[in-house]
């Protein structure tokens, strides 16, 4: 496994990998690195890194390179699986909560329909939060794009129409 000294050195690690180390059977980008090089976010297709996905819709995982641990962070509250496709991660400086985009119908309370989404995900406490919404709490009739998360992962960005 890799850890903030192998980087260091030049050495290369492979992220989009399972817990066991299988390396995933589709293709996997779109990377955000935590401030201290321990963990990544990455967007994936692959359906052999998590047992709970086995659809070909992208989906956010956070790699914990210290540990080999990856988290599939695209669920709901309830670890219910996306059923849509997931993109743009954005980590928070400790790595301990993900921003990303979606079109799943079941990720949030309130969101039924397929327009894309911003959510940021407490690693955590697996907490989900909609984050395109008004500061009275309305959900976005057009949803979002491309979040980037705060350093202390407290606010997020991201464009919409």
């Amino acid at each position: 496994m890799g850890s903030p000294a192998l980087a260091a050195s030049g050495d290369l690690t492979l992220a989009s990998t399972s817990d066991s180390g299988t390396k995933g059977n589709s293709i996997s980008y779109a990377a955000s690195l935590s401030a201290d090089g321990t963990k990544v976010a990455f967007q994936s297709a692959a359906t052999n890194l998590d047992d709970g996905d086995t659809d070909a819709f992208n989906d956010i995982y956070v790699k914990d390179l210290t540990t080999g641990t990856v988290t599939l962070a695209s669920t709901s509250d309830t670890d219910v699986k996306g059923n849509g496709h997931t993109y743009g991660s954005s980590l928070s400086a400790d790595g301990t909560k993900v921003a990303f985009y979606s079109n799943a119908s079941n990720l949030g309370e309130g969101d039924t329909d397929a327009n894309s989404d911003i959510y940021v995900k407490d690693l955590t406490t697996g907490a989900l939060t909609l984050a395109s919404t008004s500061d009275t709490g309305l959900k976005a009739n057009n949803g979002g794009v491309r979040p980037s998360l705060s350093a202390d992962g407290t606010a997020v960005a991201f464009y919409s129409s």
